[in-house]
């Protein structure tokens, strides 16, 4: 993992690790960089890149299903918990909740995963999707489920409209719930926010672009160039 001074692109730390990342970092509100890394999530220090602490499987508590590979962006609630999809036995599909020493506070076994991240709503509403878009509470309780509409990470508007596809019809559907839009977390989605700009500070997220001149309707015929 290398970290990069913003303003000037020149190298601040390269932390190595054996094997290979599984999923892209995500960042707590204390700086702390998270990141799976095949079986284990890894906690790396912002300041110099040094892993605060692992977790995998081996060290939780028994009844934890086995983690074969960390598949989706850690998110990161409000109070610091961190939360990760990952493969497991047989490649079905889990859902952990790590509190932010690295100690497990649960998990939540699915079906098959479909590489996806979980989603944090603002009434504390977890919803994951797996061969299923199950929706939990924060002590990892199943809320309600609903068939067809797993496989896909959903987006959460800011009223509470979830949108996601359905493998059964290939359509994409909305559902309207009660949680509100995204947890006011530091990290609460795939890409930190319902843009996906991955901003660890908001302040650096731009405006929307501002069109000034209407487009075109043109035809581009291959190789050549709009004008």
């Amino acid at each position: 993992m290398y970290a990069f001074y913003a303003t000037t692109g020149v190298t601040k730390w390269v932390a190595e690790i054996p094997g290979r990342f599984s999923t892209p970092p995500a960042i707590g509100e204390s700086g702390t960089i998270y990141a799976g890394a095949g079986h284990e999530l890894l906690a790396f220090n912002p300041a110099g890149g040094s892993v605060d602490w692992r977790f995998t499987t081996p060290v939780a508590p028994p009844g934890y299903p086995a983690i074969h590979t960390i598949s989706s962006e850690p998110v990161v609630g409000s109070n610091g918990t961190i939360y990760f999809a990952a493969l497991v036995d047989q490649q079905q599909g889990a859902l952990f909740a790590i509190h932010p020493d690295g100690y497990p506070k649960w998990s939540f076994s699915a079906g098959v995963s479909w590489l996806t991240s979980p989603l944090l709503a603002a009434d504390g509403t977890i919803y994951f999707a797996a061969d299923k878009l199950h929706a939990l509470d924060d002590f990892g309780r199943e809320k309600w489920v609903k068939d067809g509409a797993g496989r896909m990470s959903p987006a959460l508007a800011p009223d509470g409209s979830l949108y996601g596809g359905s493998h059964l019809n290939n359509s994409v559907f909305a559902l309207a719930t009660t949680g509100g839009g995204l947890l006011t977390a530091h990290w609460p989605a795939y890409g930190h926010d319902a843009r996906h700009t991955s901003q660890h500070d908001d302040a650096f997220v731009c405006d929307a672009p501002t069109i000034t001149v209407q487009p075109v309707h043109q035809r581009i015929a291959s190789g050549a160039t709009a004008s």
